[in-house]
């Protein structure tokens, strides 16, 4: 799948923690690239929001999705992630993994899914580095 790199990026974020999410989200703010931004702290209601069900029906459907590790191992974050890799109609959306494990056996795991993984930021200066990765992997990377 071919997309233009100039299309806006429509933004699902799934973090269970209120800090890091309030902090990701104020650096994608300050972007040209963002048209849209949602976000959840539970795995099951980002797949209903993947795949527009019930209340999220009329929701756009993101174009990147950004997984908290943290949040992936807790109450069913792998169940949806192997559903978002297998599922036809969404297995083309990016899937970008923000970890600050450094346990490599444990991100081995994961490995064959997401397609980008990067070190959960600490700082300021982190977070907005973080965003610009996530910008120029849209641009540069994803779908070509």
């Amino acid at each position: 799948m071919k997309k233009n790199t100039d299309e806006p990026i429509k933004i699902l974020i799934i973090e269970n923690n209120p800090g890091d999410l309030h902090r990701l989200i104020e650096e994608f703010k300050k972007t040209t690239y963002l048209d849209d931004i949602r976000f959840t702290g539970s795995a099951r209601e980002a797949w209903k929001m993947i795949c527009q069900l019930s209340v999220f029906n009329d929701m756009p459907r993101p174009n990147i999705i950004i997984f908290d590790f943290n949040t992936l191992r807790n109450k069913g974050g792998s169940e949806v992630l192997e559903k978002i890799i297998k599922e036809e109609s969404i297995k083309c959306i990016p899937v970008v993994i923000l970890t600050d494990l450094e346990d490599e056996n444990e991100l081995d795991n994961y490995q064959n899914c997401p397609n980008l993984f990067i070190n959960k930021p600490k700082s300021d200066e982190e977070y907005k580095n973080v965003v610009k990765c996530i910008g120029e992997f849209w641009h540069n990377y994803a779908f070509k």
